[in-house]
C-alpha cells in the first residue's frame, strides 16, 4: 500500500480484513496437515515438507481463486472500478502474499518448534466418557 501511495481508507480496510481470515486460513490448513504427519511419527522437518507438499496444489487452488475473482475489477474503465481499485489491489496483493506465507513461514516454523502431543481434553464435556 505504500509503494502505491494509498491511505487507510474504508476499502483498503475492508480488504485488509477480509485477507486476515485469508491468511488464517492458509495458515491452519498446511498447519493441520503437518500435524497429520507429525502424529503420523515423521520427524519435525519431514513432516514439515510432506504436509506442506502434499497440501501445496489445494492451497494454490483456493488462493487463486479470490485472485481470479478480484482481478478483472483492475481492468473496468467505469466510476465504480475507480472506487474498487484500491480493494482489489490490496486484496490481490496480499492473497498471494499469504500463499507466499502458508508456503514458506508457517512449515518453516512448524519445523522449528512443531511436536506431537498426545492431547487429552479435561472439560466438562469430556468429563463422563
Amino acid at each position: 500500500m505504500w509503494m502505491l501511495h494509498y491511505t487507510l481508507n474504508l476499502m483498503t480496510l475492508l480488504a485488509m480484513s477480509l485477507i486476515i481470515g485469508i491468511l488464517v486460513d492458509d495458515a491452519v490448513v498446511v498447519l493441520e496437515n503437518i500435524q497429520r504427519h507429525l502424529d503420523m511419527g515423521k520427524e519435525k522437518r519431514k513432516a514439515a515438507f510432506d504436509g506442506r507438499m502434499e497440501i501445496g496444489f489445494s492451497a494454490l487452488s483456493i488462493t487463486l481463486v479470490d485472485v481470479v475473482v478480484f482481478l478483472p475489477i483492475l481492468f473496468l474503465q467505469v466510476f465504480v472500478a475507480d472506487m474498487l481499485k484500491q480493494f482489489s489491489v490490496v486484496v490481490i496483493t496480499s492473497t498471494l502474499t499469504s500463499l507466499l506465507v502458508g508456503f514458506t513461514l508457517t512449515p518453516w516454523l512448524a519445523s522449528r518448534i512443531g511436536k506431537k502431543e498426545d492431547l487429552q481434553p479435561t472439560n466438562f464435556l469430556t468429563v463422563f466418557d
